[in-house]
């Protein structure tokens, strides 16, 4: 496609509604919170449906936290013993 065939912003608009435009990620991220509501939850039976490996939703949902809430403090390793 030579650069005189693509539209501009504002011929789109006219065709396509404006609430269409979205980031991927935030179409993404919204299909996934849909498929995860319902699953229950449940994340094997998500990433199943969702055509992704479990880990690669857990590194999604993760990552989703983080740039919200900041880096999770999870201690690294096996939890101390109580005495």
């Amino acid at each position: 496609m030579s650069g005189s065939q693509l539209c501009s912003h504002k011929e789109r608009s006219e065709i396509i509604p404006e609430e269409l435009f979205k980031p991927l990620f935030v179409v993404e991220q919204s299909y996934i919170t849909e498929v995860l509501a319902a699953c229950d939850n449940n994340k094997t039976r998500a990433a199943k449906i969702l055509g992704i490996s479990r880990q690669t939703l857990r590194t999604r949902l993760v990552g989703w936290h983080d740039e919200l809430f900041g880096p999770s403090r999870q201690p690294k390793g096996r939890p101390m013993k109580r005495r």
